[in-house]
């Protein structure tokens, strides 16, 4: 896996039950880069995970993330602070489903 970058900041998570609430977030987005078969890669799949704090909602609940940006990353926690992304962060246009 190639390391892509790391996106922090400010934003707010609303949980299927409860109010809005803000938190800090540290992504880290990294790609693998798979062979091409004649000496080169192209790219593969991208993986996004990190924290949130602080942690809130039910064990494994999706939640949309919307980052200080606009951007929204739809996510669970994992263990602690600790997330997983469901998806690619969607544009600050794109609608939230």
């Amino acid at each position: 896996m190639r390391h892509l970058g790391t996106l922090s900041g400010n934003g707010n998570i609303t949980p299927a039950v409860g109010q809005s609430v803000a938190v800090r977030y540290e992504l880290d987005i990294s790609q693998e880069d798979i062979p091409d078969g004649f000496g080169g890669t192209i790219p593969g799949i991208q993986s996004i995970c990190g924290s949130v704090r602080p942690a809130c909602g039910a064990p494994r609940e999706i939640l949309t993330l919307r980052m200080e940006d606009g951007r929204a990353l739809e996510f669970y926690f994992t263990v602690g602070d600790r997330i997983a992304a469901t998806g690619a962060i969607r544009d600050r246009w794109a609608p939230v489903q």
